[in-house]
């Protein structure tokens, strides 16, 4: 995670782990089309998040965008 998306990734690591200590992670190291598409796993459960560029970036200095992100988190989680 030695990339200008390093605080991102572990502030959205953070957030899943305050959800739920048992889902794993899964985020690429680049994005594809100014994106991420992010791995959720719980058990044999697995769910596929889209996250924009912006969006990672946004959730190291903007807490209206992490309080965003923790509910759709959230709304993920629960399904898993």
């Amino acid at each position: 995670m030695n990339d200008e998306f390093a605080p991102a990734k572990a502030r959205f690591l953070a957030l899943v782990q305050e959800i739920d200590p048992d889902v794993t992670v899964v985020i690429p190291e680049r994005s594809t089309q100014d994106a991420f598409r992010i791995s959720l796993t719980r058990g044999p459960n697995r769910r596929f998040l889209t996250i924009s560029e912006d969006d990672m970036l946004d959730l190291v200095e903007d807490e209206k965008a992490v309080g965003k992100m923790h509910a759709t988190l959230r709304r993920e989680i629960a399904q898993l």
